[in-house]
């Protein structure tokens, strides 16, 4: 009993430290909520609406689509909210509620939502406000139809732009930094899982590593998606003008970061096909590799300009050091691949950090010396 009481309470301590942590990242949300609402909410009655309940609703739909999807998507959530509406009213206000009338207004609403160019989320939200008018708050006899509603859905929306995109816009640098850390997490825990199989000889965990890698496009579009919103915030809101430096740094490294990504993919395939013959794999190359591992879990700060990037220049060094080894020629066949791999890898991340392409190259070449195959 007592041991599940003890689970129990751990379990709770969890949990409020996991919330703790979410409400921490989640402070900027609220606040535009917050705000957003708010102030929709008490500019409609300033302009003398009795019940603007669209515009508080519009402006928590406009700052919650705007968190997961692009500017272009907010907008298009206003139009469509404030397209439904009126359309419901004009037409339920002269053919009156029932099942033939709401079926008219969700085909009229979902063809001109298509008629207008509009994507999935603006013919979503004008045939579902559309439904809305249509079942729950219809137009009556004393009100045929009520253009306030129509007004306060576009003051919701415009004040949830407003706030999420200019007032109180998501931090640039931040927001890059968090999209990155996927990105870099993914590839420090590839180069390990490889390194660690070619330590131990396990051909069974370097199929393991190739397939757990095999599946990172996700990965890289959500770092895409991440500096698309960064983008935004830096055009849109003039005091973050001054972050297109980081932001371009980030882009430039995220295109380097890929292309290490896609060299880890076929440095694991070659690992396990290594493993898989039982041929031995020198202790150079697996140095190397885990120095690889050992610098990219160290990109992150360095890309956020909190740390000195000469610890991680240090091991990238390493890497292209140990993958320059001199082969036995009965290995070359097999081995000497990986290590062009490893090389490729080291370029990719110095270039990572805003080494120019051809100090890099001078950097590998140089490790690699003349007599090295591959």
């Amino acid at each position: 009993m007592r041991a599940h009481v003890g689970r129990a309470q751990r379990s709770a301590r969890s949990s409020v430290r996991e919330g703790v942590v979410a409400l921490r990242r989640s402070w900027l949300v609220l606040l535009q909520a917050t705000v957003a609402a708010t102030a929709a909410y008490a500019l409609a009655l300033a302009i003398g609406h009795q019940t603007p309940f669209f515009a508080p609703i519009a402006a928590l739909a406009t700052v919650a689509i705007s968190l997961a999807h692009r500017l272009r998507r907010a907008s298009e959530l206003v139009l469509g909210n404030a397209a439904g509406i009126l359309l419901a009213d004009l037409l339920i206000a002269r053919i009156g509620t029932g099942v033939w009338q709401l079926g008219l207004v969700v085909a009229l609403a979902l063809v001109i939502a298509i008629l207008l160019g509009g994507g999935p989320i603006l013919i979503m939200q004008a045939s579902s406000a559309a439904i809305l008018i249509a079942t729950i708050a219809p137009p009556t006899d004393t009100v045929p139809w009520n253009i306030d509603r129509f007004v306060d859905a576009l003051i919701g929306g415009g004040m949830g732009l407003l706030v999420s995109a200019l007032l109180l816009p998501v931090d640039p640098a931040r927001q890059a930094q968090r999209a990155t850390e996927p990105l870099v997490a993914t590839l420090a825990t590839g180069y390990a899982a490889v390194a660690r199989v070619l330590r131990s000889g396990d051909a069974v965990g370097a199929e393991t590593a190739l397939a757990g890698l095999r599946d990172t496009d996700p990965v890289v579009a959500g770092f895409q998606a991440g500096l698309d919103v960064t983008r935004e915030s830096v055009r849109l809101a003039p005091w973050y003008w001054g972050q297109r430096t980081v932001l371009a740094s980030y882009a430039l490294a995220g295109v380097h970061l890929d292309h290490a990504l896609r060299n880890l993919r076929v440095l694991a395939r070659q690992a396990a096909a290594t493993l898989r013959r039982g041929e031995a794999v020198p202790e150079p190359l697996v140095s190397a590799v885990e120095a690889l591992a050992q610098a990219a879990a160290g990109l992150g700060p360095v890309l956020a300009g909190t740390t000195d990037p000469h610890d991680v220049l240090e091991l990238l060094e390493r890497a292209a050091t140990a993958a320059a080894t001199p082969l036995d020629p009965e290995q070359g066949l097999y081995l000497a691949p990986m290590l062009g791999q490893v090389r490729l890898s080291v370029a990719d991340l110095v270039q990572a950090l805003g080494v120019p392409a051809q100090q890099a190259r001078a950097m590998v070449h140089r490790d690699a010396g003349a007599g090295q195959p591959g």
